[in-house]
């Protein structure tokens, strides 16, 4: 029997980078996001990954991406109080160097071989197909031919917080209005998507080659491809 029907699972969610496309893509397209602001470039991914560390003691003001992108700008700051104009000025460069940069930058990405033709049979068996990415999902449900099959796709910045927390996928399955232990949720990030999805029950699938070199209980299934995946789900 299919895992879709013993699991009773209603929704398929997945992760974007890296999971719907390759990390090789996203790595080349993410070099232009270095300029013209070098000391901004080698720092952003420091700043998500202490608004990570941080997010739960000391979370953003409200719940929303607006909140998100003015913590973000007060991490890189570094500054106790700074004024509202100093931290709008780092709100707009980050916006211009990484945001706008990398939509435009993301318009030619592939995606993995038998991943939409995995996603098309899924929908035809009646399920929802849902996104959730760390980074605003732009265009890249069109680029990677999607339009036609995902029915809602978000930003876990929508919800104020980052992954692994569990906001981002309460915010997912609120908005399907699905029970998480009816939802799969499919993520190349161990300690991002599947930690993550865990904490509020959803069933998980790691997209992996590590599955003999790490110890990765969180995740219910492991599979290297989307040939994998499509014979885990729908096989």
């Amino acid at each position: 029997m299919s895992i879709l029907k013993d699991k009773d699972i209603k929704a398929i969610c997945l992760d974007i980078d890296g999971t719907l496309y390759s990390k090789a893509q996203m790595n080349l397209r993410l070099i232009p996001t270095g300029f013209p602001n070098i000391k901004l470039g080698l720092s952003f991914n420091k700043i998500r990954q202490l608004y990570r560390q941080t997010q739960e003691t000391e979370p953003p003001k409200t719940n929303d991406r607006l909140a998100l992108v003015d913590k973000q700008a007060r991490l890189y700051l570094k500054d106790k109080n700074p004024s509202d104009k100093k931290v709008q000025k780092v709100i707009d460069q980050i916006d211009k160097q990484f945001y706008k940069a990398c939509e435009k930058s993301f318009l030619s990405i592939k995606g993995f071989d038998n991943m939409v033709e995995t996603l098309i049979k899924a929908k035809d068996m009646g399920l929802t197909i849902a996104l959730l990415s760390d980074f605003p999902v732009g265009k890249k449900v069109t680029t990677l031919k999607l339009e036609n099959i995902v029915d809602y796709a978000t930003s876990s910045e929508d919800s104020g917080y980052l992954k692994p927390s569990s906001k981002p996928f309460e915010f997912l399955c609120n908005h399907l209005n699905l029970d998480p232990k009816n939802c799969i949720y499919i993520g190349d990030s161990y300690n991002k998507d599947i930690v993550g999805a865990k904490k509020i029950d959803m069933q998980t699938i790691y997209i992996s080659n590590k599955a003999n070199k790490g110890n990765f209980t969180k995740a219910d299934y492991i599979c290297k491809d989307w040939f994998e995946i499509e014979n885990l789900l729908l096989k």
